[in-house]
């Protein structure tokens, strides 16, 4: 047995087809526009664009791991103790 300290990125797939409000579709715009290989809640840099945040925190509220099409599992840090 060996005991380790474990840092893992999960990452999921989520598609599905919904209406929105015109303001939540032109935050998604800016959204891809701007963070186009994504945002994260410890990403300081999209703190500055309003219509981007609105984007995550409503993504935040859509998508849930129970709609998952498909996962992803990075480890970014192993170390034995």
């Amino acid at each position: 047995m060996k005991k380790i300290n474990l840092q893992v990125k999960v990452t999921y797939t989520v598609n599905f087809d919904c209406e929105v409000t015109d303001d939540i579709f032109e935050s998604l715009e800016c959204m891809q526009d701007e963070f186009p290989l994504g945002m994260d809640d410890n990403d300081n840099n999209f703190s500055g664009s309003s219509k981007a945040s609105k984007a995550f925190d409503w993504l935040g509220s859509q998508c849930n791991e129970g709609d998952a099409n498909s996962w992803g599992f990075e480890i970014e840090d192993l170390t034995e103790l």
